[in-house]
């Protein structure tokens, strides 16, 4: 964009329309080749569309303001945005979170909205991408009649961020609670992590899990830092052992108390939404259905996704492999 250069008098487009102000206007170039696009007559911002003999532009307009002069502030959609805020259910409970992503607005004025959900009970949903024209405020309202695992989904989003509306029985929102004592700062310390598998059961009869695997009672060292310490994870595998002529295997790993995690569990912690999330991995066992030779071991990993709220925090840890869905606690 070249400098503004003031003009007091007549104004013509240099491809054929003109018209006449008979104010202070400001000219921004826009198409390189006819010249102008854009005018600003006392501070307010017009758009201008060459006319259609420029062989270049067609007569459209390239650079510019608004008509209605209403970015003043957060995004006028020239760029692709993205922003993660939480899903709620009718009491105001954690139920998930929701992605919210979108496009660069086109020529014709539309922006591309999509919406990635991941539920509490492990459940994934996406709301398509889809075209729609943001108001005279720039605030863009996105429906979809109908998505997998949620249902109608109706949103509000400003430019500013602001995030509104419903998906199924579930709302958008931007509050959270990320405390753990009375003033609402979260306190740094020692806690326990646990995961509920209740009565899971393995899809294959020929392995069952090490219940020593799955996270129970694992004490976790929460900080102002991003990561949070869950101890160091043992090297869990079977040992041959030979003694008076006699052969069989052992597990271990199990038995060095500087090496407690036996999960490998991992937790991240981010302070501005309250959530959590991390990893770890259960182990499971084919040794109960053989009578001899070395036992095989197979590892599933588990993601963990969660928030904190009140004194605890609670999630939910899924594993595709297993298509097993546990509630998690944070005390």
């Amino acid at each position: 964009m070249k400098n503004p250069l003031t003009v007091i008098s007549a104004i013509a487009c240099i491809c054929s329309a003109s018209a006449i102000y008979a104010k202070s206007t400001t000219i921004y170039d826009g198409c390189v080749f006819c010249g102008g696009s854009a005018l600003v007559i006392d501070d307010d911002p017009v758009v201008i569309e060459p006319g259609s003999d420029c062989i270049f532009c067609g007569g459209s307009s390239s650079s510019g303001g608004s008509s209605s002069g209403s970015w003043n502030s957060g995004t006028d959609w020239s760029k692709a945005t993205s922003k993660t805020t939480y899903i709620v259910g009718a009491s105001g409970e954690y139920a998930g979170l929701a992605t919210i992503t979108t496009g660069k607005k086109s020529k014709s004025g539309k922006v591309s909205v999509k919406i990635a959900f991941k539920m509490v009970t492990g459940k994934k949903a996406t709301a398509s991408k889809t075209s729609f024209i943001p108001d005279d405020d720039g605030t863009i309202v996105a429906k979809w009649s109908s998505v997998k695992n949620i249902g109608a989904v109706e949103m509000m989003l400003t430019p500013d961020g602001e995030v509104s509306g419903t998906a199924g029985a579930y709302e958008f929102s931007d509050e959270y609670e990320n405390g753990d004592d009375d003033d609402g700062a979260f306190v740094h310390g020692e806690h326990t992590f646990s995961v509920d598998s209740g009565d899971y059961e393995m899809p294959s009869e020929q392995y069952d899990i090490l219940s020593e695997t799955v996270p129970m009672d694992v004490t976790i060292v929460t900080s102002n830092k991003k990561s949070w310490d869950c101890g160091k994870a043992p090297s869990i595998k079977y040992k041959k052992v030979k003694e008076d002529g006699e052969t069989w295997y052992e597990l271990v790993g199990f038995d060095d108390e500087n090496k407690t995690n036996y999960s490998g569990l991992k937790l991240k912690y981010n302070s501005k939404k309250g959530t959590f999330s991390g990893s770890f991995k259960v182990y499971a066992s084919n040794e109960g259905s053989i009578e001899k030779g070395k036992p095989k071991l197979k590892k599933y990993s588990f993601s963990v996704s969660g928030r904190i709220s009140g004194s605890t925090g609670t999630g939910v840890a899924t594993c595709k492999k297993l298509k097993a869905s546990w509630e998690v606690t944070i005390d």
